[in-house]
């Protein structure tokens, strides 16, 4: 497998180290910032991995259509109709698309789902993420990713950061952010009872579990030359991983 990355900041720079260990060919790291063009690499790669920003959507979508590229895209922001821009992609080309490559913080998003669905109404759902001081968006894609499927069981509201005063409501989820220190990421969902609670909480403790997910998630679209649009979880059902 031969992968390219968009995006030249430290996630970037760490794919290319980690693939770089693990055997995988690296066409090129291209930083949109700085006038790089994925046009402009020296060899046509079997899958970009995009750890950029929305802004590039178009320019990755376009290459990746006309080459027959296939993606990986853990960048997160994403507006609507460039959401549907990435799934018509996906539809020729294959795409791997996720606001977290760890495998524990996906299979973290599969037992919440489940915990709250087998909790029910007997129980309060809080949520709060951690991360590093020099992150830029609050909530995190991965707190939002959670969010909506806890949302999606029992059709509850989110509740960021409370203040004030009055009673906890019925049917909420809070939702609380803390930034500081070098902490690469911390999401923890409680489930709180009247006589008891359960904590669900993914520590990640270093920054290449996210380029090793990604990199085992360009390989799996490799593998048997998919096409479709396919999430994290898809991945974690087979393939090879680079841990």
């Amino acid at each position: 497998m031969n992968i390219a990355v968009l995006g030249a900041g430290v996630m970037g720079r760490l794919t290319e180290r980690v693939a770089a260990e693990s055997g995988i060919g690296v066409a090129g790291v291209v930083e949109p910032l700085e006038g790089g063009r994925l046009e402009n690499l020296g060899q046509k790669p079997h899958v970009v991995i995009d750890f950029s920003h929305p802004d590039n959507t178009d320019a990755l979508c376009g290459f990746c259509a006309e080459r027959g590229v296939k993606a990986v895209i853990g960048c997160t922001g994403h507006s609507a109709e460039q959401k549907e821009r990435i799934r018509k992609l996906a539809e020729s080309c294959g795409v791997v698309m996720s606001a977290n490559f760890s495998y524990g913080l996906n299979v973290l998003l599969s037992l919440a789902g489940q915990a709250a669905a087998l909790l029910g109404d007997g129980f309060d759902t809080e949520l709060c993420e951690t991360h590093h001081r020099r992150k830029t968006d609050a909530p995190s894609g991965t707190a939002l990713a959670l969010l909506e499927v806890l949302k999606g069981v029992g059709g509850k509201e989110a509740v960021f950061d409370r203040r004030g005063r009055g009673q906890r409501r019925e049917n909420e989820i809070g939702v609380s952010v803390l930034r500081g220190g070098g902490v690469c990421g911390r999401h923890e969902v409680m489930f709180l009872g009247e006589a008891e609670t359960l904590t669900l909480c993914h520590t990640a403790l270093d920054r290449s579990v996210f380029a090793r997910g990604a990199l085992t998630a360009a390989q799996w679209l490799c593998d048997g030359d998919k096409k479709g649009f396919f999430t994290m979880s898809d991945v974690l059902k087979g393939g090879e991983r680079y841990d």
